[in-house]
């Protein structure tokens, strides 16, 4: 019983988000007309007071370790993406070092089917591409130049792997090293770097401050998805690794890539 109540908790808050999200959605795109940086703003507040009612409601079912402290900066991140809930450790980590109302994804143009929340993440000024480097490239771009020339605080989260790692993922992104004559990892995906190196190049140095490398190490064999995280008493337990570097101290961003990937492979491999 104690769990079925927990679970209709869950599908009355997640209702009563999207429903709220509504009249707001019309209220931040009169305000986007007018002030672009004030509607970003605007919903990052709104944003994070939801999330805030998410995590107070619900207890969300798993437990952070490891350091995972960060100075209030404008960052760009790179992590590994193995959960389905990874983005909810990520939300956490920024919470807690009060610049969840900074963040902003770069998420797959397919989401423009999902209506409310698509509207949403677009007033959040997400950057939302199609997943073709030819296609995206100039939107890259502009998205860059526009939190620069806005002013809009910024954590940029970047998951260079393009999806989540899955063993018949590895032996695909295998296939591929073998191809290009690129190092296999065991732990990881290939990461893709052409996104990292065109923002590394076009990005205000004066304006993103360091890349924040984090290594999200799930400590279960299994991992739990998000329906369990959710909707069951199961605790997922993850362990965290941050690394910062000032982007101007970066002349090689595909090496940086890569030796962050190279870093990755061993600590998860260490913690199997």
């Amino acid at each position: 019983m104690k769990i079925f109540l927990e679970k209709l908790l869950c599908v009355l808050a997640i209702t009563f988000i999207y429903i709220c999200l509504i009249p707001y959605i019309f209220i931040g795109i009169s305000v986007r007309l007018v002030n672009k940086r004030l509607s970003v703003i605007m919903t990052s507040y709104w944003a994070f007071l939801i999330w805030y009612f998410f995590r107070r409601i619900l207890g969300l079912s798993y437990v952070i370790k490891g350091n995972h402290n960060l100075k209030k900066k404008n960052y760009l991140v790179i992590t590994n993406h193995i959960g389905s809930f990874d983005f909810m450790i990520i939300n956490d980590i920024f919470y807690e070092n009060g610049m969840m109302k900074n963040l902003k994804y770069i998420v797959k143009d397919q989401l423009k089917y999902v209506p409310i929340f698509y509207q949403t993440i677009c007033l959040l000024n997400f950057l939302i591409l199609k997943r073709n480097f030819e296609e995206d490239k100039n939107k890259i771009i502009e998205f860059m130049k526009s939190l620069a020339k806005n002013e809009i605080p910024a954590c940029l989260i970047l998951y260079p792997e393009g999806t989540r790692f899955t063993e018949e993922k590895k032996l695909k992104s295998w296939e591929f090293c073998e191809k290009t004559g690129n190092q296999k990892f065991n732990n990881v995906l290939f990461p893709r770097f052409k996104g990292l190196e065109l923002i590394g190049s076009t990005v205000d140095q004066s304006y993103i401050d360091e890349i924040a490398d984090i290594t999200i190490i799930h400590k279960e064999k299994d991992v739990p998805s998000l329906w369990q995280i959710l909707f069951t008493e199961i605790k997922g337990e993850v362990e965290i690794n941050v690394k910062t570097t000032p982007i101007k101290d970066i002349s090689n961003f595909k090496e940086f890539l890569l030796e962050s990937f190279r870093r990755k492979d061993l600590i998860l491999e260490k913690n199997k």
